[in-house]
């Protein structure tokens, strides 16, 4: 199983090292403790089509505009929802809730968005924010959905987010 490495960036500076980071699918983990587990990534790029409107074009004619947006799904679990000391308190949960509630992006820093992704088995996956120069991109939070497993002690959740991309202008 893959480690898969979620992170976000705050500072100029920052990058994959930042500790505001959840490392998933760590070797060696134990469901019976807190731990974090993604199950699957689903990338859903598109390209943009529009149609031709003109008066000397044909009607119905198309055009490929390209690369609209591309959009990551994250789904995994949590284990023990109701944290080790049986207190409603998830270390991981609530690092989900401060990714969620907070900005998601930092004027003037990281304007496109703060989350990286690192994916040790296909780094074509990888993400790593870069905020200057002619290639600006991040992952922008967009939405996070959570379903309770109440049998199973456990929080599964669905991630979406969007890849950003600036033109370094």
């Amino acid at each position: 199983m893959a480690i898969i490495n979620l992170f976000r960036v705050t500072a100029p500076n920052d990058n994959e090292t930042t500790s505001d980071r959840i490392d998933f699918n760590v070797p060696g983990s134990k469901t019976k403790v807190e731990n974090a587990f993604i199950t699957k990534l689903s990338s859903f790029p598109s390209d943009g089509v529009g149609n031709n409107q003109g008066a000397e074009t044909p009607l119905g004619d198309q055009s490929a505009l390209g690369a609209i947006e591309d959009i990551l799904i994250i789904e995994g679990f949590i284990s023990k929802r109701n944290g080790d000391n049986n207190d409603g308190m998830n270390v991981y949960l609530a690092t989900l809730k401060l990714w969620e509630t907070d900005s998601k992006e930092v004027d003037d820093v990281w304007e496109l968005g703060r989350m990286g992704i690192i994916v040790n088995d296909n780094h074509n996956s990888d993400t790593i924010p870069t905020r200057t120069g002619t290639d600006q991109k991040a992952l922008l939070w967009e939405r996070i959905e959570y379903t309770s497993d109440f049998k199973e002690n456990r929080e599964l959740f669905k991630l979406f987010l969007r890849f950003n991309r600036g033109d370094g202008t």
